[in-house]
Formats: C-alpha cells, structure tokens, sequence
C-alpha cells in the first residue's frame, strides 16, 4: 500500500496545482453529465474545455506490479476551479477501514501543502469513505475516498481561495455513483 500511495502522490502533484488568481465568487451550473462503465457524475458547465480523460501505468517501487491511474477531470476560470474524479486500480485488495482512507486524505492533502480543518465518514459513491476538507493561504480543496474491490477512489475539488465552497463540491460529490 505504501509504494501505491506514493505513486499516487506524485500523480496527484501534477494534476491538483494549477495557477492562481484573484479571488472572486462564483457559481456553478452542474448540468455536465458524464459517463462511463465505471462510473457516471454531473460536472459543472464547461466554459470552453470539457472533461478530459487521461490514464497512466506506474510500476511499483519493485518493478514486480503496475498500477493503473485513470482520472476524469474539468478545469474552469483559467484553471482556478478543478473537479476530478480519479481511481487507481491496484493489483491487491487495499484496506477500507477508517485509518486506512484517512492516510489517503492526509497524504493528499499533506502533498498540496494544506492543512485538513475537517473530516467525517461520509457516503461516495455509494460506498462508505471519508470525506475531508483543507486550505493553504491560497488555495482550498475538498476530497472523498473510497475503496472497492482493487480500486482506490478519490473525488476532488480544488480552487482558488473563495472560488469555490463546500456546497459546490458537495453537489459534485453527490453525483457521483460508482458502478460496482
């Protein structure tokens, strides 16, 4: 789980920053409906770009296994809002306990430099997963995990400080639904 983990914070480095603006409300039309045959979501409106699908092999730390990385994501506001749904599919069972999807939330958040303010058990997907939120002096983001079967879920909301809120997320979080 460990060299998973790692792997995984890398990927999420290069997709989560992206570059910042000045601060400003916003709101957001979901009505971008979204599917596939792992699972379907309603993403915000696009404002010129829609979701784009990418996937990415990575070998384990003992070239013995690959892991399979897909993510789903929408950038809006010239990147300072981004949605993404990604799941790896690993070669093992991982844990699903509560201590197991907390070390997802942490390492997620400690590799965007954020400092989790909350986190709560909370439906994704319909599975059980953990749920978190954080922020940094000029970013904030908020993140579900779940786990099932070989797969690693993760849903994340990230933005520009006051580019997006809870309820924003939340309405994303909730369209979510997995097909297992």
């Amino acid at each position: 789980m460990k060299i998973i983990k790692s792997s995984l914070v890398s990927v999420f480095l290069l997709i989560l920053f992206s570059s910042l603006a000045v601060a400003q409300s916003l709101s957001f039309n979901f009505n971008n409906s979204y599917a596939t045959a792992d699972f379907s979501a309603t993403f915000p409106e696009p404002d010129g770009k829609n979701v784009l699908f990418s996937t990415q092999a990575i070998k384990t730390n003992d070239d013995k296994d690959t892991v399979t990385v897909n993510f789903y994501s929408e950038s809006l506001k010239n990147d300072n809002v981004n949605f993404l749904i990604l799941y790896t599919i690993v070669p093992f069972t991982p844990e699903s306990d509560t201590v197991a999807l907390d070390r997802m939330l942490d390492r997620g958040f400690g590799n965007m430099a954020m400092k989790i303010s909350t986190r709560q058990n909370m439906a994704f997907g319909g599975l059980s997963g953990r749920s978190a939120a954080g922020s940094n002096d000029n970013m904030v983001a908020f993140m579900r995990v779940a786990v099932t079967g070989n797969r690693l879920w993760s849903a994340i909301v990230t933005c520009s400080t006051n580019y997006c809120s809870q309820s924003d997320a939340d309405n994303f979080f909730d369209s979510v639904k997995l097909m297992q």
